[in-house]
């Protein structure tokens, strides 16, 4: 049991697990180490977890609390939360207490580096869900590695599943090929391509163009008359297929 008004130093490389329920109303410092929690320190004290140490665990803390160490777990934090080092989230599916939340009743200060690790398969497209959950998001984080297709939002703690869904429809949607009955030449207009490809009627292609830009013209001088398939494939692997004819 912590008494009161007894500040708290975690020193050394070992590990320290706080459990139960504390009114302890010291200061709390973790300045070396990992301190694991997952009792509740009801008390005002402020904790700080120093540069080079790790919080982590279920538990909560009521009382102010900077982090310039590592915060991993699922903990809850009664004020407000300063990030200032590196915070590390996991994902192991999508249903509740599936996913790491970092629960915060004041506000969250966003500062430094946060890692979200997502060890489940893809889920339905623009799924979300709340890694952050704080009355009130001051910041952004310096650096936010997540896993391909998926996007975090520093200003609602938000994560979402991205991949075929708002990227893929603006592809299509502001996708264009015209005139789809030339002589020559046509023109190629839209976001995020990677490649054009000129096919046959039989599926084999004729003409390839790696390009990036936004409007692209490609000429079809050296091509026969006749019909033919234009496929874009876009930078996030959709396609879009557009039917010309060339006539001479």
């Amino acid at each position: 049991t912590l008494k009161n008004n007894v500040n708290l130093n975690k020193v050394g490389t070992g590990k320290l697990k706080l459990s139960g329920i504390s009114s302890h109303k010291g200061t709390i410092t973790a300045t070396a180490g990992t301190l694991e929690l997952t009792g509740a320190l009801n008390g005002t004290g402020v904790a700080t977890v120093a540069s080079g140490a790790t919080l982590k665990g279920t538990g909560s803390i009521v009382g102010a609390t900077t982090v310039n160490g590592i915060l991993e777990g699922r903990l809850n934090f009664g004020s407000d939360l300063t990030l200032a080092g590196t915070t590390n989230l996991v994902v192991n599916g999508f249903d509740a207490n599936q996913y790491d939340v970092v629960s915060v009743v004041g506000t969250v200060n966003n500062g430094g580096t946060l890692n979200i690790t997502v060890n489940a398969t893809a889920p339905a497209m623009d799924t979300t869900v709340k890694l952050i959950n704080a009355s009130a998001y001051v910041s952004s984080f310096t650096t936010i590695n997540t896993p391909a297709n998926y996007t975090f939002d520093s200003a609602t703690g938000i994560l979402t599943y991205t991949v075929g869904t708002k990227l893929s429809e603006n592809n299509i949607n502001n996708f264009k090929v015209y005139p789809t009955i030339t002589r020559n030449s046509i023109q190629i207009d839209g976001e995020n391509i990677a490649s054009v490809q000129i096919m046959n009627l039989v599926g084999q292609t004729v003409k390839e163009i790696n390009t990036s830009a936004t409007k692209t013209t490609i000429n079809l001088n050296e091509l026969s008359e006749g019909s033919y398939l234009v496929k874009a494939c876009f930078a996030d692997n959709s396609v879009k297929v557009q039917r010309i004819l060339l006539c001479k």
